[in-house]
């Protein structure tokens, strides 16, 4: 049982992650992030060409979200089928469904959107990486 709340946790959480960058990142205007660059803060360097390459960024965060979202998903379902049944499969969809909407969608956008600089600034590096890892996905 622990296992399979860890695992819902974890979706969950990472869901939450993606949306909050990506909320953060986009509603960032560029102007602010040259600025930033120019006074030479933490990680501007990176979110600077993440904005320069919005494109690259938007389709890594979506691809890793939706990744997260459906895995997730799918290990989560395998699990409540395995131990409760297949019977509680319809019931713990729609209840991991509602709270990935709700929990890993529509609340960390709003924190994104909130903080918008400190939260580009501390997911700048990380997001940078997956750009360069997923260059090859994204560009073909």
């Amino acid at each position: 049982m622990i296992h399979l709340i860890l695992l819902f946790l974890g979706v969950i959480f990472f869901s939450g992650l993606c949306s909050m960058s990506e909320a953060a990142v986009l509603s960032l205007p560029m102007v602010r992030v040259r600025i930033l660059a120019e006074q030479k803060r933490r990680h501007s360097r990176p979110l600077l060409f993440l904005k320069e390459h919005m494109g690259m960024t938007i389709a890594t965060i979506v691809i890793l979200n939706n990744s997260i979202n459906i895995i997730g998903s799918i290990f989560i379902g395998q699990q409540i089928a395995e131990r409760f049944g297949n019977q509680w499969l319809g019931i713990s969809s729609a209840a991991l469904t509602f709270t990935i909407i709700v929990v890993s969608e529509v609340i960390p956008k709003t924190i994104g959107k909130r903080y918008k600089t400190t939260i580009s600034l501390l997911s700048a590096r990380p997001l940078w990486v997956l750009v360069w890892l997923f260059h090859p996905v994204v560009t073909f």
